[in-house]
């Protein structure tokens, strides 16, 4: 008796020690492709980004980025003029970007990962941390000394929208009706019996929608990939009583003959290779949420 019980004990833990190793696995890959995203869209070659690392504690991914940067000033200047591009022109904070993506990417919930920015001397310049919101902490004060950095330019995906909605003037009603149609859009995807397309809006709220669509075949790219993509539509009231839906969508794609379970299988990030492709289909949804609002 004892020695079953010896046996399903280490059998049991041989399980758990195989599924961690499998993870790390699946973390260390995704994290090459994070690098390559950065360095596609230029954020690593205006933050001198030259090393990334990740570990894992607890529940949590830690995704580690090392400047090489001289100066606190220096790498405070671009950080602080990268974030002013992104919330004038795209409505989010350079930390949240980079923390999306990051847990696009590693197929986690936004919070289950951290991510930190290291400065001079490996001293920790930024903690970026998710709750119900994004969380950055700025943990170096800049000397004071005005420091000019000029920025390279970015290339940057274009699959995020403002879209106006002219005589709405219901959040709810909006989001009801959005709702409704992504549900009905993309739940009557074709499946077959090697897979089978899924829908998970587990990260909703009344004004803001999370659409996680996986095992998609040639929805965005014709290559026979399997594709899954992330559409959140941000319902945001304007001062004039009118309403703005805030569209983004990522997606990224795999192989093989079976779609992969959660964390199972690598993926690219459609940025760097199909952009355009994931420009056009945020063309198409911004028409199909007209489309939809327009009863």
């Amino acid at each position: 008796m004892r020695r079953s019980i010896l046996l399903f004990g280490v059998t049991i833990l041989s399980s758990s020690i195989f599924a961690q190793n499998k993870e790390q696995g699946f973390y260390t890959q995704q994290l090459q492709e994070y690098k390559q995203w950065l360095d596609y869209n230029r954020i690593s070659a205006n933050l001198k980004i030259n090393e990334i690392t990740s570990s894992i504690k607890g529940d949590t991914l830690i995704i580690e980025l090392k400047s090489n940067y001289q100066s606190v000033d220096s790498l405070s200047a671009v950080w602080r003029n990268l974030d002013n591009f992104f919330v004038t022109g795209k409505r989010v904070s350079l930390a949240d970007f980079l923390h999306q993506q990051g847990a696009f990417l590693m197929d986690l919930n936004p919070q289950l990962l951290r991510l930190c920015v290291f400065g001079p001397s490996g001293i920790q310049f930024r903690d970026v941390s998710y709750t119900t919101t994004i969380k950055d902490k700025s943990l170096l004060t800049m000397s004071g000394t005005p420091v000019v950095v000029s920025l390279e330019e970015l290339r940057l995906p274009t699959s995020s929208k403002r879209i106006p909605l002219n005589g709405k003037h219901l959040v709810k009603a909006v989001s009801s009706v959005l709702s409704s149609q992504l549900s009905k859009y993309y739940g009557t995807k074709p499946s077959s019996w090697l897979y089978s397309v899924k829908v998970d809006t587990a990260r909703s709220s009344y004004n803001k929608l999370v659409y996680r669509v996986s095992c998609l075949k040639n929805e965005i790219i014709d290559d026979g990939y399997f594709e899954f993509i992330e559409i959140i539509l941000d319902i945001a009231q304007q001062p004039n009583s009118s309403i703005e839906v805030r569209l983004g969508l990522k997606g990224k794609y795999c192989g093989g003959l079976l779609c992969p379970q959660q964390r199972e299988k690598f993926y690219y990030s459609m940025d760097t290779k199909y952009g355009g492709k994931l420009a056009n289909y945020s063309d198409f949804l911004e028409r199909k949420i007209e489309q939809w609002l327009s009863n």
